[in-house]
């Protein structure tokens, strides 16, 4: 029942252009902080939040007791066919789509279609990067970024506020 009413809140500030409205620097329904009132992000989803990182809207899971979702591990994809070069992540939704690996969020920063060569896998704990793979696969990539997610000063716990 609660997620219920969560859901339909979220629909109904969609419906009255909340992303609209923090454009214009008004603020949404929802808003995710952590215990010092920070701001964490705005509640796009269950667990699911959106902040403005240089100038970008990325989006990333959450927990109000764990904090920032950690993969542990991403695919990372490279345009040549020795995994050198530039990383790029692949570009699934509206938002730049954010995935934290150990201490840093990854993003991708633009998206076009792109012919990527070569994937591996780079790891969070700071160890050497999997192995290299070719692979050909032409999809939305955006080349990747990354902010240190200490740098954000959170503390937990993080909770839902209007």
């Amino acid at each position: 029942m609660k997620r219920l009413v969560v859901m339909m809140a979220v629909l109904f500030c969609l419906a009255a252009g909340v992303f609209a409205q923090v454009a214009n620097g008004h603020q949404p329904c929802f808003r995710v902080v952590d215990r010092n009132n920070r701001l964490v992000g705005f509640s796009i989803g269950d667990n699911t939040v959106a902040r403005l990182i240089d100038r970008r809207w990325v989006q990333f899971y959450v927990h109000p007791v764990y904090g920032i979702f950690d993969s542990q591990g991403i695919y990372v994809y490279f345009l040549t066919t020795d995994c050198s070069g530039p990383q790029y992540l692949p570009r699934y939704r509206f938002f730049f789509e954010g995935t934290r690996v150990g201490p840093k969020l990854m993003f991708p920063i633009d998206g076009e279609t792109r012919t990527v060569r070569s994937v591996r896998v780079l790891w969070g704990d700071g160890s050497a990067a999997g192995e290299c793979f070719p692979v050909q696969d032409t999809y939305v990539f955006g080349e990747a970024a990354s902010i240190d997610v200490e740098a954000l000063g959170l503390e937990l716990p993080f909770r839902i506020v209007e």
